[in-house]
């Protein structure tokens, strides 16, 4: 309310008060949408590494957490030289801590044999053995043709 005064005494009029109020609620509630979206992301993108058998407790997980994210926002990235930055700094560690670390919990979830994992990646592997690039890029890809 006192605020509401402060804004008649500079010669607002309730109309435009009304008004103000209107576009904030509208700002939030696009605010909230896009924050309930950002979870619902988050959400699937775990239930997929869930499904696909990388293990909990490994830091390959977070780092594949973020990298998926940073891919169904930025088309057309390369690994190397846009992805693994930007995780060595968000994570503050070294590219090749990043590589490792995400190796590790493909090979994890390789041994698991999980249906899942061959359904998504069989067109990208060599063996037994799928390559970080070919992992990022199948699950960007299956994320974005199951969207609902």
């Amino acid at each position: 309310m006192k605020r509401i005064k402060q804004l008649q005494e500079l010669g607002w009029g309730m109309q435009e008060i009304c008004e103000l109020l209107e576009e904030l609620k509208s700002c939030m509630r696009e605010c909230n949408t896009r924050n309930q979206t950002k979870v619902d992301q988050e959400k699937r993108i775990v239930n997929v590494l869930n499904d696909i058998g990388i293990p909990f407790g490994l830091k390959g997980r977070e780092y594949i957490i973020e990298g998926i994210k940073y891919g169904l926002v930025h088309k057309n990235f390369k690994i190397t030289s846009d992805l693994y930055p930007y995780l060595e700094s968000m994570f503050k560690t070294s590219e090749s801590s990043v590589d490792k670390a995400i190796k590790l919990a493909i090979k994890r979830a390789a041994v698991k044999k999980k249906k899942l994992f061959y359904v998504i990646f069989n067109p990208y592997m060599k063996g037994e053995h799928i390559r970080n690039k070919e992992f990022f890029y199948g699950i960007i890809s299956y994320l974005k043709t199951t969207q609902n």
